[in-house]
């Protein structure tokens, strides 16, 4: 599991692997905050916006797939959110 603490404004990126070009697939996300917020995750095409309160989410274990040749980025709004990750990448 990967790990990261951001506060407000902060960011946070997964580095594609553009020799392999393979898709990077994240499984598993919990994220935990100290207020209400929200956390994007993008690679510039595909956006996902998640909304955060105060306290632990429940794991969300949906596959999120993005571009092989982007990187893919945690933007986060407004709380400061630690945020627990799985991610592989996918041919």
């Amino acid at each position: 599991m990967n790990y990261v603490r951001l506060a407000a404004a902060g960011t946070h990126t997964i580095k594609a692997q553009t020799d392999l070009d393979r898709q990077i697939l994240i499984t598993k996300l919990r994220f935990t905050a100290n207020g209400t917020g929200t956390v994007t995750i993008s690679d510039g095409t595909t956006s996902y916006v998640f909304d955060v309160a105060a306290g632990m989410s429940d794991d969300f274990c949906w596959g999120l797939v993005f571009a092989g040749t982007a990187d893919v980025t945690f933007t986060v709004a407004t709380a400061t959110v630690s945020i627990f990750w799985e991610h592989t990448y996918k041919p």
